[in-house]
């Protein structure tokens, strides 16, 4: 053939949408470039979701390591205060005893008293007392 001849073919299959192969090979190459940074695109998402991943792990740890040391404090204090009130309970339980038995020890002189003395009045006075 000659070489118009060829030139006229490709002119007219370009114009016919047939493309020669270096377009073709224009057009892959573009397409495979647009791909890497699509994949590029793709990767560098990955790794931002592995960051966020890792990101939102530790502020959960570091969120609830703050709450456990709070309730630690809160059950310290509540301890404390728990003692205190068993305390002063035992304390007034205690007093309560004392005075109790120093009552006993005193009936236990007017019934002494009682059975070993006949005055009237004593009787009468210590029945005053007790209503």
């Amino acid at each position: 053939m000659a070489q118009g001849t060829v030139s006229r073919m490709n002119t007219s299959l370009e114009q016919s949408g047939c493309y020669s192969n270096r377009e073709t090979l224009l057009r892959c190459s573009d397409a495979r470039r647009e791909l890497e940074l699509a994949i590029g695109g793709v990767l560098r998402a990955e790794q931002q979701i592995k960051d966020n991943l890792r990101e939102v792990k530790a502020q959960i740890h570091s969120c609830i390591s703050r709450h456990l040391e709070c309730l630690r404090s809160r059950e310290v204090w509540l301890n404390e205060q728990v003692d205190l009130i068993y305390q002063l309970k035992e304390e007034t339980l205690q007093q309560q005893a004392q005075q109790l038995y120093w009552l006993m020890g005193q009936f236990n002189c007017l019934i002494h008293q009682l059975e070993y003395t006949q005055n009237k009045d004593l009787a009468n006075q210590v029945s005053v007392c007790l209503e």
